[in-house]
């Protein structure tokens, strides 16, 4: 994307910026900020008995999340550590912190299912760590970058699914 589109997608969202920001910091905000950097508007062929017909599908007017919000979003997930001396520990606290969107300090749960904000998640896929590989000539080892975890990501339950059982657990709490 061009800087002149990122500067007009910025706006468009009502992002605060100086003037003097790197192109690479605006599509880092405008990707945060929850958008995707290309258009959605596209035109489509339908074939109707031999005619074709061009579908103009509607741009979709998005909310405006500002990158703070965006950040802190909650995705559920399963975190497991590759590293064989971390996979026994329970959990781990890790912080991260952008000018745009704050200060986010969470203790990150392994091998559980979980929410954890995007922006732990994003901290966490680029973390990588340094492994030995037997390479083909016998004796000789080279050193490779894996990833550090594996992140399982898990869809968002229905809402009538969450509703029924927070009423469930309320109704347990009550008999308590």
């Amino acid at each position: 994307m061009e800087r002149k589109e990122l500067l007009s997608k910025a706006e468009e969202l009502g992002l605060e910026f100086p003037k003097n920001i790197s192109s690479a910091k605006l599509a880092d905000m405008v990707e945060e900020a929850g958008f995707a950097a290309k258009d959605s508007a596209y035109e489509k062929p339908v074939d109707t008995d031999g005619e074709v017909i061009k579908v103009e599908k509607v741009k979709e007017n998005k909310p405006k999340i500002a990158p703070a919000m965006a950040a802190n979003r909650l995705i559920r997930c399963i975190i497991t550590p590759m590293a064989d001396d971390m996979r026994d520990i329970p959990s781990e606290m890790y912080s991260v912190g952008r000018s745009t969107t704050g200060f986010i300090k969470k203790v990150v749960k392994f091998n559980k299912e979980t929410r954890e904000p995007i922006a732990i998640l994003r901290h966490l896929k680029g973390k990588t760590r340094l492994v030995q590989v037997d390479t083909k000539k016998p004796g000789v080892k080279k050193l490779e970058r894996m990833p550090a975890f594996n992140i399982q990501v898990i869809p968002e339950l229905p809402i009538e699914v969450i509703e029924r059982e927070l009423a469930e657990a309320k109704g347990r709490k009550k008999a308590k």
